[in-house]
C-alpha cells in the first residue's frame, strides 16, 4: 500500500513547502493597497504623530493675537448681556397683585432702609432689620436702577417676616 503525501495529492513531486500558488503569493504591484488610492496622501497615516496633515500652510502661532481675540469676544458678550439687562429693566413691570397686601395675616409693614444690587435692607416695626431679596419679585434681574424704580428708600412694603435668632438679618418674603 502506498502512503499518500500532500505532494502526491497535488500531482507533483516537489515538497509541499516549496509549492506556491501564483495567485496567493504574487509579488506584483497590485498588492500595495495603501498608496494606490487617488485620494491618499503619504501623510494620511498616523506615522508622523498626527491624524492627517494638510497642504495648507498654517499661520504661525501668535499668543498676543489669541488674547486680543478672546478679549474682543468677552467684550462683545458683556455688551450683549448689558443690552439684554437694559431691555429687561425698561420692560419690567412688577405685578403688585401677586405681593402681600396691607393687613394680610402674618405680615408686617417694613420700611426700605437701603438698596443693593440684589435686594432691599428693611427696618421692621419691632426694631429688627431684614433683607428682602429681589428674587421675591417674579423674574426680577436685580440691579440698583431697576430696584430704585420699583421701591425707593423710605417706601413701605408689606412683608412676611421669618426671624433669625442667631443674630443675622431676618428673612423677608414679599409674596405668598
Amino acid at each position: 500500500m502506498q502512503t499518500l503525501t500532500s505532494a502526491t495529492l497535488l500531482g507533483t513531486s516537489m515538497p509541499l513547502a516549496t509549492q506556491t500558488s501564483p495567485s496567493l503569493f504574487s509579488s506584483s504591484s497590485t498588492s500595495k493597497t495603501s498608496s494606490t488610492s487617488p485620494y491618499s496622501s503619504p501623510y494620511s497615516s498616523n506615522m508622523y504623530g498626527r491624524a492627517a496633515m494638510s497642504n495648507v500652510r498654517r499661520r504661525p502661532y501668535d499668543p498676543e493675537a489669541k488674547m486680543r481675540m478672546k478679549q474682543y469676544r468677552r467684550e462683545a458678550m458683556l455688551r450683549q448681556r448689558q443690552q439684554e439687562l437694559e431691555n429687561l429693566e425698561k420692560n419690567y413691570v412688577l405685578d403688585r397683585d401677586a405681593l402681600y397686601k396691607k393687613g394680610d395675616p402674618g405680615t408686617v409693614q417694613g420700611i426700605v432702609k437701603d438698596i443693593i444690587t440684589v435686594g432691599y435692607y428693611m427696618t421692621l416695626p419691632d426694631g429688627r432689620e431684614g433683607f428682602l431679596p429681589c428674587m421675591q419679585f417674579n423674574d426680577c434681574p436685580g440691579g440698583i436702577p431697576l430696584l430704585t424704580r420699583l421701591f425707593k428708600v423710605g417706601d413701605e412694603i408689606t412683608v412676611r417676616q421669618e426671624k433669625m435668632y442667631d443674630g443675622g438679618l431676618d428673612k423677608l418674603y414679599a409674596k405668598p
